[in-house]
């Protein structure tokens, strides 16, 4: 999909794309399901590629100096190209030592057990980065509930767009099980 793509979406086609996101069906849970919904809904932003990989001729690259941030990289995008590239030189060699085992992998942090020493990105900006794809509030519940569910803590953040505390109060409304991220503002905040 070319970058020429690209273009501020009406109302019409919102109302479009958040039929398609709200009407799931609890039966079909394969990930062409997921690629193709998320392909309808983040049209002109993200393609959906089988490999993220930065590209030059991705829907995402090519962002502008200044812009806010969204899916892709920034001017040409030969950093987020050059890095996928240098990351990619690299592989595992699975060398038995001993006998297998399970891992323990989780922890108890602040109070909190949580299953592995994961945790979700501090994420935001469903408008300015995603072309208002879905409500804010839904972006954030759904990465909240992901972390919770997988038995981690989710984060999130602020934007200049998002109303006045959304994510603190979204936070709330899970029950306190995540972190929230704050850019400077004033101390009335």
């Amino acid at each position: 999909m070319p970058k020429t793509f690209l273009k501020q979406i009406s109302d019409d086609v919102f109302a479009l794309k958040i039929a398609a996101y709200q009407g799931k069906n609890a039966e079909t849970t394969d990930l062409n399901y997921y690629r193709n919904l998320a392909r309808k809904m983040l049209t002109g932003t993200c393609g959906v590629y089988s490999i993220c990989d930065g590209q030059r001729d991705r829907v995402c690259t090519g962002q502008k100096f200044g812009a806010p941030i969204g899916m892709g990289g920034v001017g040409q995008s030969r950093t987020f190209e050059t890095n996928y590239n240098s990351l990619y030189k690299y592989r595992l060699k699975m060398r038995v030592v001993k006998a297998h085992h399970e891992p323990e992998m989780s922890l108890n942090i602040f109070g909190k057990d949580l299953v592995a020493p994961i945790m979700g990105a501090s994420l935001s900006g469903v408008r300015l980065s995603l072309n208002d794809t879905i409500p804010e509030k839904s972006f954030y519940l759904g990465l909240l509930n992901g972390a919770k569910t997988f038995g981690s803590v989710g984060l999130v953040g602020n934007t200049p767009t998002t109303p006045e505390y959304l994510g603190v109060n979204t936070m709330g409304e899970d029950g306190g099980w995540d972190i929230p991220i704050f850019k400077p503002q004033s101390q009335q905040n």
